[in-house]
């Protein structure tokens, strides 16, 4: 018999939330206000290999170093502002009050956004006849406890599993069972983690890192454009993936697995 669905985990990025501006545009924003003069060509076409540099360099956000959300991203900016051609010196006079800045717009509803269809289907989730419990499995770092709870979601979420908090990330199958460990749901475990659904909008983190810690899988694929800084290929194979697009479909999926 197939087991009901008990918890299900959400990824954040591109899934629950999205930037009310494109990243590169609120980067721009906070440099001319710091009388820093880019384009945003030049900070659209830096951001990104500021981001994986940094990324690769200082894995899980630092964690492992002993670094915190405003030392990684200040790493991201500084070398966003150099891809963009700003003079060494400039970026040194500004860079604490842009990070200063950023780390505050993307902290709060200022830099962020609920998807519309999120919050109907998180209440209809909790209005099932037997819910399940909703926790959040992110590849990112402790601010988004704030823009969560600053979005009006945060109680919906909990646990809020975030990488840079325990040390490690999707595809990594310790989250999903960290998440299930912080539940505590009376008779589920990880051993018994059939009763697990993940969602999320990344092809290799989010639906093939669940599908191999074996635990249940939907991919979000809303239609329109997706964000500047999403995960997502051309050339991704969809190919015998779950595909929902939007959350309507995820609350549909559940209630028919978990009957009347």
């Amino acid at each position: 018999m197939t087991p009901p669905i008990r918890l299900i985990t959400f990824d954040a990025f591109d899934t629950i939330v999205r930037p009310r501006l494109p990243i590169f545009v609120s980067y721009t924003q906070i440099f001319h206000k710091h009388n820093i003069a880019v384009t945003q060509d030049a900070v659209k076409r830096a951001f990104k290999p500021s981001f994986k540099k940094v990324e690769a360099e200082f894995p899980v956000y630092g964690k492992a170093v002993g670094m915190t959300p405003w030392d990684w991203w200040g790493k991201v900016i500084a070398g966003t502002l150099e891809g963009a051609g700003v003079p060494q010196e400039v970026t040194d006079k500004a860079l604490t009050g842009v990070v200063d800045d950023l780390m505050h717009r993307f902290g709060t509803e200022e830099g962020y956004d609920l998807f519309p269809d999120v919050l109907p289907a998180l209440q209809a989730l909790k209005s099932l006849p037997e819910p399940p419990h909703l926790a959040l499995v992110s590849n990112t770092d402790s601010r988004m406890h704030s823009v969560l709870s600053s979005l009006g979601v945060g109680h919906f979420l909990e646990p809020a599993i975030l990488s840079c908090e325990v040390g490690f990330e999707k595809p990594d199958q310790r989250v999903w069972q960290e998440a299930v460990r912080r539940t505590g749901l009376d008779g589920l475990d990880w051993e018994g983690r059939g009763g697990v659904l993940h969602v999320g909008d990344e092809l290799a983190a989010d639906y093939w890192g669940a599908k191999k810690a074996g635990i249940e899988a939907l991919l979000v694929r809303r239609e329109g454009d997706y964000s500047d800084g999403s995960r997502r290929e051309a050339t991704e194979n969809l190919d015998g993936v779950q595909v929902v697009h939007g959350f309507g479909d995820v609350v549909e999926w559940v209630r028919k697995r978990n009957g009347p």
